[in-house]
């Protein structure tokens, strides 16, 4: 797995997360289609509307080349609605756990 950071990781800053997510759309696109696996740390961001705006248009353009996702850095309550929220949108392909860890065996467990 290539390690990627992610935009999302620790940013206080949606305007900071906005140039990231810019800077990275060239990097994502040189891999194949379906081809990804994704950790997105959500851990210290605030979640305000730039910040759900930027992760909406993120999220849309990565996702045909996203295999499998997951999304940590959440409490329990949060990812409860981040599931429910994959669940509602069809998208099996992505799953939140607690910590990187278990991220990463839950990726590892995906066919």
């Amino acid at each position: 797995m290539k390690d990627m950071r992610n935009p999302f990781t620790g940013r206080k800053m949606p305007l900071s997360a906005d140039i990231d997510t810019i800077e990275r759309r060239p990097i994502v696109e040189t891999y194949a289609e379906q081809s990804l696996y994704s950790i997105t740390n959500v851990g210290g961001v605030r979640f305000d509307t730039t910040t759900k705006k930027i992760a909406a248009e993120w999220m849309a353009h990565n996702r045909p080349y996203i295999k499998y996702g997951v999304v940590i850095g959440m409490d329990s309550i949060k990812r409860i609605m981040v599931n429910a929220v994959f669940a509602l949108s069809g998208r099996k392909n992505m799953s939140s756990a607690p910590t990187r860890e278990e991220a990463i065996a839950w990726l590892l467990a995906q066919k």
